[in-house]
């Protein structure tokens, strides 16, 4: 009987040391440190399956590291590098279960893909609001700088660039992480010269950091153009400095300056590469669509900067034959965007300011450089009637369009974009001569209200339309 007794009580001393085994390997496996180990070995098997195009083994493994991400959070809510670990895994989802979507044709799963997408992004701006999180910073400031919203992408611009990345030379090698760095310098670069006071000298640093991150970035077998933005950042500082210049007597510290100079020795090769971008072809020739040239293929803040330069260069001359052939070249470039159709969204309003723009730009030109008034009066007509062309393709893009393209941006935190976009399709609708009560109309103003709403600015109800208002 006691040897029984004795049997009894090492196998409950057994049971009870594995049952607490287990429970002490639990709890081992909840804590912190375990669950972000666990979760990033899942997320780098899934991406490794991913890479051996396995989708269904990816999605499983990114599922399970947002299971254990789910609980970390809980435990540590604010941490940074969990929430932008689980911004990785909720992008790859997203990106699986849009595509199981699209091919099975099932609308639930892409919705379903478009909510995990949004929380992924909420994911990542939590973790960008600690600036020391390098990754963050970049994934936040490349989305708003590619959706073309630039005074949010200021602030994290500031945070990049105040830590040490540029030191960081095995990070640095990476294009996407060179393209983001350039573009938080010229961020801040455009921010030095709208200051009060403007900052010239800074705006050209910002310019020489960027040059110098893609000093030996090869294009087409040929050593890469600096990107229009940065020569018209350039070109813009050097204008600038010139003027503070002026304010100061001959003799005092700043009275002497060469930045007409140095731009007047810019421009002529500005204009030349202008005009062969305008000739180069950028998309082929397909079936009854002409080619289109390389220009349509710049992003906003590109397409903008040749504007600016093209404007710049104008304004610049010295001679009526070089006013001439500038402002042809502009016209020319302004006529090549329309009619190429792309990206109408961006080109046609940029391309409907410049041409605002110009006739004033022509009436204020020294008298050296003045136009005859027969070439004035050319120049005029052909104004208008691209001005025309400009109005009848801002109202081919459909105000659903502008309305779809609104609600994607403000769903992505990207306001000023967003509102770009709204004002836009409100335009639109103009120029269809759709009515205040049109569903679209509606729609248009209620996301201009809303993100107004968003960006805290405050809307007195006399500054919408009526017809809002009563509703």
């Amino acid at each position: 009987m006691s040897l029984n007794f004795r049997w009894l009580t090492v196998v409950l001393l057994l049971a009870l040391l594995a049952t607490a085994g287990g429970m002490g390997y639990w709890w081992w496996a909840q804590q912190p440190p375990q669950l972000y180990h666990t979760a990033e070995r899942s997320f780098e098997a899934g991406e490794s399956a991913r890479r051996n195009g396995d989708p269904a083994t990816a999605k499983q493994n990114y599922a399970a590291a947002n299971d254990r991400l789910s609980v970390l959070l809980t435990k540590t809510p604010k941490s940074s590098k969990v929430l932008f670990l689980r911004f990785e895994v909720l992008n790859r989802l997203a990106e699986i279960n849009a595509a199981e979507g699209k091919k099975e044709n099932n609308p639930k799963k892409i919705k379903d893909a478009e909510a995990t997408l949004s929380e992924a992004w909420r994911c990542a701006r939590l973790a960008a609001e600690d600036p020391k999180n390098v990754e963050a910073q970049i994934a936040i400031l490349q989305e708003l700088f590619d959706g073309d919203n630039l005074l949010e992408a200021v602030e994290f611009a500031d945070n990049l660039l105040t830590t040490d990345i540029e030191s960081d030379v095995a990070f640095m090698k990476s294009k996407n992480v060179q393209n983001t760095v350039a573009a938080a310098h010229f961020l801040r670069g455009d921010a030095a010269l709208k200051a009060d006071p403007a900052r010239p000298d800074d705006a050209i640093r910002h310019v020489r950091a960027c040059l110098a991150i893609e000093a030996n970035a090869v294009e087409n077998e040929k050593p890469k153009p600096p990107r229009w933005r940065e020569v018209d950042l350039e070109a813009r500082a050097l204008v600038k400095k010139a003027e503070l210049a002026k304010k100061h007597p001959r003799g005092e510290p700043g009275g002497k300056d060469d930045s007409l100079d140095k731009l007047q020795a810019m421009l002529p090769v500005m204009m030349n590469r202008a005009g062969e971008e305008m000739r180069e072809v950028g998309i082929p020739a397909s079936g009854d669509t002409p080619q289109r040239p390389v220009l349509v293929n710049l992003t906003p803040t590109n397409l903008r900067g040749l504007l600016s330069v093209l404007q710049i260069g104008i304004e610049q001359s010295s001679t009526p034959a070089e006013a001439e052939q500038r402002t042809g070249l502009l016209l020319d470039v302004c006529d090549a965007l329309l009619a190429a159709k792309i990206r109408a969204r961006f080109t046609v309003p940029e391309v409907n300011k410049e041409l605002t723009r110009l006739p004033r730009t022509l009436e204020s030109l020294p008298e050296n450089a003045r136009l005859p008034s027969d070439k004035r009066a050319e120049f005029t007509k052909r104004i208008e009637k691209l001005t025309a062309s400009a109005r009848e393709a801002n109202a081919a893009v459909r105000p659903a369009v502008y309305l779809k393209l609104t609600r994607i941006s403000r769903q992505g935190n990207r306001l000023e974009a967003a509102e770009k976009l709204a004002n836009y399709g409100l335009r639109s609708a103009d120029q269809r001569a759709l009515s205040e009560t049109h569903p679209a109309v509606l729609d248009l103003h209620a996301e201009a209200a809303w993100i107004a709403s968003l960006r805290k600015d405050f809307i007195e109800g006399d500054r919408l339309p009526a017809i809002f208002v009563k509703r």
